[in-house]
């Protein structure tokens, strides 16, 4: 439970994984769905770095 809680936004990055499937042209991949991608990668392990680190905290709790 406490692992599911901590990986909950892992998901989204599922999304990204479905975008790099679909045949786009090279332009489109560089200017825009590369930096969206990596802009998402970002964001997502901050947001789970930071949930890990709380679980010290909330492990009384579960």
């Amino acid at each position: 439970m406490i692992f599911t809680n901590s990986h909950l936004f892992q998901f989204i990055g599922l999304a990204t994984l479905l975008i790099w499937t679909i045949e786009l042209e090279g332009n489109i991949v560089g200017i825009i769905i590369a930096p969206i991608c990596f802009i998402a990668g970002l964001t997502i392990s901050i947001i789970t770095g930071y949930r890990i680190y709380k679980i010290p905290k909330k492990w009384n709790n579960y």
